[in-house]
Parts: C-alpha cells; structure tokens; sequence
C-alpha cells in the first residue's frame, strides 16, 4: 500500500508541504491523483476491489473439493447453478413464474386472468422485501429517533426515480416488450402495455423530482412533522401502518441523531453541494470511529514491533503519518461530474477523508496542525 502512496504524495509534497495538510488533506494526498493515465480507474479502492473480485472469481471457479468449508462449498454451488445452461433450460422458467406467481402475477403476461381487485401495494412491497429483492420502488423509508421517546419515519422519493428520454426510452420499451412476449403476452398487448409502463415511470420520475425540489429538509429547513394518523387521513390508498411496520424493524440511538444534528446538518460543512445525510449515516459513522480505533491498533503494532518503522526514501514522514497517508490515498478518487448529490449512497472520498480525519485528536497532533485550523478544528466530534 505505500509503494502507491509513495507515488501519489511525493507529487503533491513540494506544493502542500508547508500548510496543504491544515487546509485541505485530501487534496495533500489526492491533488494529482488523476495527473496521469491511470488506465481508466475511477479510484485506487475499485482498482484492489477489481483484483479482488477476480482473485475470489477464480476459487469459486475451482471443483468443489473435499476440504472447502460449508460456505465456500455452497458459493461453489450457487455460483455453480447460474451458469449451469442445461439445468437451467430444464427447469423452463419454472422457478421465475413460482416467484412471480407468488408476488401476484404479472398482468401483461396473464391477461384476462389478471385480478385488479386482488392487487396490493403493501403486500407486493412486503412479498419483494421478504424475497431478498429491491422494494423501494414507489417510497424510501428510514426510521430515527427525535428527542424524548418519538420515533421519527422519513420517507422519501426512491433512488431510482429517474426518467428515461430520447432513445434509450424506446430502447427500453422495445426490451420490455420483447421480454413480455417471450413470457406468453400477446404483441399487441405488450407494446401497448409497455408504452403505458414507460408513461408512468417518467411520470413518477417527475412527481419525484417536483416533490425533491421542495424538499427544504435536503437544505436545512426543519421537516414536516406528521403522526401515521395524518398521513393515513392525507393518502387514504395505502395502508401506511401496515406498509411502515412490515417494512421497518430499528431505530436510530440519541447518539446518532445527534451526530447528524451536529456535524451533517450543518451548512458549513458541505457547502454548495446538498446531500441527504440518512442515506449515509452508518458509512459516515464508521468512518468516524473506524478511522481512531484502526490508528490505536496501529499503534499497538508500533509498540509489539519495535516503535517507528522506516520512512519512505525522499519524504520525511514518521510513521504515524504515513498511516494517515496510507488510508487518505485509499480515497482518491476521479472528480465526479453532472452527479446528483443527493441520490448518491455514498458520502463524497473528500468528505470522507476530512471529515473523519478533522474530528480525530491524533490526527492533528501527527501533523501538528494548528488548533482552530480546518484539519484541526476546536469541537470535534467523538461518538465512542
């Protein structure tokens, strides 16, 4: 790992030498990460995760032998069972129409035998949770705790609610409708049937939108508060209490609603970019204190093994600052552009980095950052 930290620092250490870390440390380690070919790798993490997952490919690959432990002995299966082409033409669909059937049919596929009464929403979402498949197609639920003993439901417009123009929209059409045929649907019905499904997802796509773009707690504004009663009272179609308690089963702690109260509801910290900060909090509090107890186990291998390690040659850091170096490179990532920040499951590498970094008391007093600078800020935050 430092043979490639090596390569990234040394060519940022002469114009961040002096004060780059106080300011902005991600782009000490990061700021000519992409300075040169790099074959097209988005960041050095989906490089190794690359490698990875050809390493794992080639063991799953293997026969399955006689001292493959269970789990390695039922990935070999499965992995086995999708690319086996004689059974899967055997079963004929078979297992498909069994799940499908299940979750209550599909009308372009069995057409007058369709029963519109019978259909659903809170069963088919709850049926496709319980199946192991996506459920958040019409709403996007997260569940916290606010102060006193209320537990807070949020729920918002799906990731994936996006509308589909110009030629990939026919594109898309045509594929549905040749897979509705090749599952029994008349054509005539099909193209029919799929033009109506693309009406409607792009029309979702602008309800969603429409209902984002007024959405003041993305930007600070307090959310609109309502008990299960007024929404029921609001949106009489759904059976909210039914679909809010199939679908939800934790909570938030104080402790977490105050870590997002404090430091990702505050405007300072991402400024002129908008994100929604539910749709990361695990990552980000893991980040927080992943981050001080890997450099406190760290340490203790320092201590098991004789104190300081040798520098790299041409850079003078200790070794405790190539262990900031080391993980900070991990993050370097393209710039991403034409992104919208507030579907994104990820917290952006820079926030990542700084965030965490400038809320540890090791970090800047690695580097000796001055306190009250932006690596070293006076109020950090500690969650353990």
């Amino acid at each position: 790992m430092f043979s490639g930290v090596y390569g990234i620092v040394s060519s940022n250490y002469n114009n961040y030498a002096n004060c780059g870390v106080q300011r902005n440390f991600y782009n000490f380690v990061c700021g000519n990460f992409m300075s040169d070919d790099r074959s097209g790798v988005a960041s050095i993490i989906e490089g190794e995760k690359t490698k990875s997952v050809d390493k794992l490919k080639a063991i799953i690959l293997e026969p399955i032998g006689v001292d493959d432990s269970k789990s390695l002995r039922l990935q070999k299966q499965f992995y086995q069972s999708c690319t086996n082409l004689t059974a899967i033409d055997a079963d004929n669909d078979g297992t498909f129409w069994h799940l499908i059937t299940d979750l209550g049919g599909w009308p372009v596929a069995v057409g007058n035998d369709w029963n519109e009464s019978a259909f659903d929403l809170v069963e088919l979402t709850v049926g496709l949770r319980k199946a192991g498949l996506q459920h958040d197609w019409f709403l996007d639920v997260s569940v916290y705790s606010a102060q006193g003993a209320n537990i807070i439901l949020e729920i918002n417009v799906p990731d994936n609610a996006n509308k589909i123009e110009g030629e990939m929209r026919q594109s898309y059409v045509d594929l549905m409708t040749e897979i509705a045929i090749a599952f029994g649907a008349h054509d005539h019905v099909a193209k029919a049937e799929m033009q109506q499904v693309m009406f409607f997802e792009n029309k979702l796509a602008d309800l969603a939108e429409e209902m984002e773009n007024q959405n003041e707690h993305l930007y600070g504004g307090p959310p609109e508060l309502m008990t299960i009663g007024q929404v029921q009272a609001t949106w009489q179609k759904v059976n909210w209490l039914g679909l809010l308690g199939q679908i939800t089963n934790k909570k938030l702690s104080e402790d977490q609603q105050t870590f997002l109260q404090e430091f990702f509801m505050d405007s300072s910290t991402t400024t002129d970019v908008h994100m929604n900060c539910f749709h990361t909090l695990l990552e980000n509090m893991a980040d927080y204190t992943g981050i001080n107890l890997s450099y406190e186990a760290y340490q203790q291998w320092l201590k098991e093994n004789g104190g300081e390690v040798l520098t790299l040659p041409g850079l003078d850091f200790s070794s405790n600052q190539m262990f900031w170096l080391g993980y900070g490179s991990l993050m370097c990532h393209v710039p991403v552009t034409e992104l919208n920040y507030s579907r994104y499951n990820h917290m952006l590498p820079s926030y990542r980095i700084i965030g965490s970094f400038r809320n540890s008391f090791y970090f800047g007093k690695d580097f000796k950052c001055e306190l009250g600078s932006n690596m070293n800020p006076h109020d950090k935050c500690q969650i353990l």
